[in-house]
């Protein structure tokens, strides 16, 4: 992060305020994923009434944590892909 340009912003999650420091150019992209993140926690309270609140942001860290993790997967994949079409195209190189 270029100290230069960091921009003081105060995150709401859940009716509790968090101070970060972002890139002007993020600060978007943050206000959708506190929009996004407040809204799943709504979901979890409404879609599940016996819950409390802690339930309710523990549900929304494991549905990032799930996605996150299945992300890596996938470029972990992608990359093996990539590194085997590099080994076949040293073979086809070779060949002719």
């Amino acid at each position: 992060m270029d100290n230069t340009r960091v921009k003081d912003m105060t995150l709401r999650i859940s009716g509790r305020s968090y101070p970060i420091k972002v890139n002007p150019e993020d600060e978007e992209h943050i206000h959708q994923m506190e929009k996004q993140i407040n809204n799943k926690i709504q979901f979890y309270k409404v879609e599940f009434k016996d819950i409390d609140h802690q339930d309710a942001l523990t549900m929304t860290l494991l549905t990032y944590a799930f996605d996150l993790n299945k992300l890596k997967q996938q470029n972990a994949d992608f990359s093996k892909i990539g590194q085997k079409l590099e080994s076949l195209e040293s073979i086809i190189d070779q060949a002719s």
